[in-house]
């Protein structure tokens, strides 16, 4: 991005259905030279004189890994119905803000759940639009939803749904 930050999002892969690789190894490659994460202090050594990183999975609630989803619906209208939803308990304030609302962040206001889940339904006109949230004033991604796109008019990351 314009910050010089480089991530990427891997998928939790699983060895056989439901047993998942909870344990991953790994090192950076910057200007052609393999080093460790200087700061993560769990690491282990490679054997060859270095160390390897290592990052652990938290245990899992899946029912917390929610993300947008188009609703399925007996009678499908031109508009289609569309549930924005993330789990974050410790926020007091939620908007979602995207091309739809025109990045109006005082829009959309969703409501918090008691189970801390954040729910917002609204009917979109098929196509794809970028989004985002505004969590007590600082201008999120959906955690969980893996289409996650670089917006240029934006400059900067987005999350995005395809509505069919």
């Amino acid at each position: 991005n314009s910050m010089g930050v480089f991530y990427i999002i891997l998928p939790v892969r699983e060895i056989e259905e439901g047993e998942r690789i909870d344990r991953y190894r790994y090192k950076f490659r910057i200007d052609g030279v393999w080093t460790y994460d200087t700061a993560n202090r769990l690491s282990q050594d490679d054997g060859l004189g270095s160390v390897y990183s290592e990052y652990q999975l938290d245990r899992e609630d899946t029912r917390r890994q929610i993300t947008v989803r188009v609703l399925p619906e007996k009678d499908k209208k031109k508009d289609r119905l569309i549930e924005f939803a993330i789990y974050l308990p410790s926020a007091k304030n939620l908007s979602l803000v995207g091309e739809f609302n025109g990045w109006d962040p005082e829009h959309d206001l969703m409501e918090k759940g008691s189970d801390g889940i954040f729910r917002l339904r609204m009917r979109l006109k098929p196509g794809s639009y970028a989004y985002k949230y505004v969590a007590d004033g600082r201008w999120i991604l959906d955690r969980y939803n893996q289409q996650t796109r670089y917006l240029k008019d934006k400059d900067e990351l987005c999350s995005f749904i395809e509505v069919k």
